[in-house]
């Protein structure tokens, strides 16, 4: 059985059939770390199997180098993020035989800060042995901050499930877990080395990062201070679980009026559960496909705008005197958005925000790829948008008597009239103003983005409307649901994530959950209420330089004792 494994290794071109069991762990345990399993311990071996098997491969030819690269890649894509696969399937035209091999592409491209870490090891232990641990973990975390991922995942991600330690993301972003996941595999590492060799060198070498993590779990004990108003708002999220919307569904009449009743009856049965009492309503991306309430001034008659969206939004708005925040598509210019609209609760229409980081052969083709057009007949054409503005929504409303009363036939027929629904207005807007973030979906995988765009609104919230149904109901939605909390974390504001078909959930500025989330699948809305406190984290005021500071002083430290240990 052995000779048989230590074939395939060879014509693997892997030194030894271990190897193989280190490549499949290194995908397995990425999996089994992220949600929804999240077993944290698991979370320090990827990284661990990394730098063995570099160490290991450090002196071979670069052609092995490569395809360690692509075993390792394989496997975390194939084990932990298989999902992508599904998407794929969904926006080609290819059947499963070109969705295959465009996944395996993928893999192959997605996960290139693996191979910055092989290669960076044939220059490190033939130069600079005696950095080891510093500039590996330096380089393996310039290349989670800069290295281009198409779906990102971070070492960091990986050790999420232990709350406490999450409130180092306030100070050092889900970049900071990395760098902890980073001494920790090291540690482990050196340990092991000890056991195997006795030679307490390896011990000494652990000393820098024990002082580190000491001070680091240290600083974690202060108090978290939350700042801003004790009044709650009232807010109601959406999920509709509406079908895909397939481009050959846009000239369906039968879809889009599936799609608005689904919507309409939940928002409208949200409004009659909270006696009225709505501040804000949520909406999820393409709750209603394809169209937006917004009319392109060169050009009435442009097809994305339908006058039954802007009189169901108008209508709710009305109905419930609220501020109902919801995603559109509209064209100006010749130019198509993805946004996040407010509708407020006067009557009138407030700002959007443009998406800026569209999803690669989701939402756009890139331009050097653009002959693959025909190959993904699904991907938009969205442009990306500028700098954001601020959704700006009130509370402390005015009480005033609300049409609660069973909704009639004559009077749902009034959707189809935005403009006669518009006529009369009875509310006017609250005592208190809130500032809304849009972050549309995936665009919260990105700490850098969201930091940005939250320095120009400073917001009280951060609202992420998202649809994850190309993916099915798969890992995915867990994976992104627990990777968007983080922003709540290093903006130290609340986030709401409204998904299409789930899930959908609210944690505050600390991550706490506030209500249970609406799982994968599910039609169905939740009220609850939020407290629009918010505190300026260390992250949010200065990036990614406080972790480069905590990284300077982490190699300071370790070049001072090894000094002292070599006298």
């Amino acid at each position: 059985m052995i000779s048989g494994i230590e074939k395939f290794s060879n014509f693997l071109k892997l030194k030894s059939h271990w190897d193989i069991l280190g490549i499949l762990g290194f995908g397995l345990t990425v999996l089994l770390s992220l949600a929804p399993f999240q077993i944290f311990p698991l979370g320090f071996i990827p990284f661990t199997i990394l730098i063995v098997l570099a160490r290991k491969y450090s002196t071979e030819s670069i052609l092995q180098n490569l395809l360690l690269y692509i075993y390792l890649s394989l496997s975390v894509s194939i084990f932990a993020f298989h999902w992508i696969f599904v998407g794929i399937k969904n926006l080609a035209q290819t059947g499963i035989t070109g969705a295959l091999f465009l996944f395996l592409l993928y893999s192959i491209l997605s996960n290139l800060k693996i191979l910055i870490v092989i290669l960076s090891y044939r220059w490190i232990r033939k130069f600079i042995p005696d950095w080891e641990m510093v500039a590996a973990s330096g380089i393996a975390l310039g290349s989670e901050i800069f290295v281009f991922q198409f779906f990102p995942w971070y070492y960091g991600n990986l050790i999420t499930s232990f709350d406490f330690l999450n409130r180092a993301v306030a100070d050092f972003g889900v970049y900071g877990l990395s760098f902890y996941n980073f001494l920790i595999s090291f540690l482990i590492i050196f340990i092991i080395e000890w056991y195997q060799t006795k030679n307490r060198t390896s011990l000494l070498k652990s000393i820098p990062i024990i002082i580190l993590l000491l001070l680091f779990h240290i600083s974690l004990f202060r108090e978290m201070k939350l700042e801003g108003s004790d009044v709650p708002i009232k807010i109601a999220m959406i999920q509709p679980n509406t079908e895909i919307g397939l481009k050959e569904k846009k000239n369906d009449p039968m879809f889009t009026s599936r799609a608005l009743t689904k919507s309409a009856k939940l928002a409208l049965d949200a409004i009659r559960n909270s006696n009225g009492n709505l501040d804000l309503m949520i909406f999820p991306e393409t709750a209603i496909p394809y169209y937006g309430t917004k009319k392109d001034p060169k050009n009435p008659n442009e097809v994305h705008y339908l006058k039954e969206f802007h009189g169901l939004i108008t209508y709710l708005a009305k109905k419930g005197n609220l501020d109902l925040i919801y995603n559109e598509v509209y064209k100006i210019d010749d130019k198509i958005f993805n946004a996040v609209s407010i509708f407020q609760s006067d009557g009138k229409m407030g700002n959007s925000y443009t998406k800026k980081r569209l999803v690669p052969f989701g939402e756009y083709i890139p331009e050097l790829f653009s002959f693959l057009r025909v190959v993904f007949p699904e991907v938009s054409e969205y442009s990306g948008g500028g700098n954001p503005l601020p959704l700006g929504f009130t509370f402390e409303k005015p009480v005033s008597h609300l049409y609660l009363s069973p909704v009639t036939e004559s009077e749902l027929r009034m959707i189809e009239d935005p403009d006669f629904l518009s006529n009369y207005w009875p509310h006017e807007k609250g005592k208190k103003d809130g500032i809304v973030l849009g972050a549309l979906c995936y665009e919260a995988m990105f700490p850098e983005l969201i930091r940005e765009n939250s320095l120009h609104v400073l917001p009280d919230l951060i609202v992420n409307p998202v649809n994850d149904s190309w993916f099915g109901n798969t890992i995915e939605n867990h994976q992104h649901y627990n990777a968007s909390k983080l922003r709540a974390i290093e903006m130290g504001r609340p986030l709401i994530r409204v998904a299409l078909s789930g899930i959908s959930g609210a944690v505050d500025a600390l991550g706490n959950e506030l209500i249970l989330p609406i799982h994968i699948g599910e039609e169905d809305f939740r009220i609850f209420e939020l407290k629009l406190q918010k505190r300026d984290t260390l992250y949010f005021k200065y990036g990614n330089w406080t972790l480069f500071v905590l990284y300077l002083f982490f190699l300071s430290l370790d070049r001072v004792l090894n000094k002292i240990l070599r006298k």
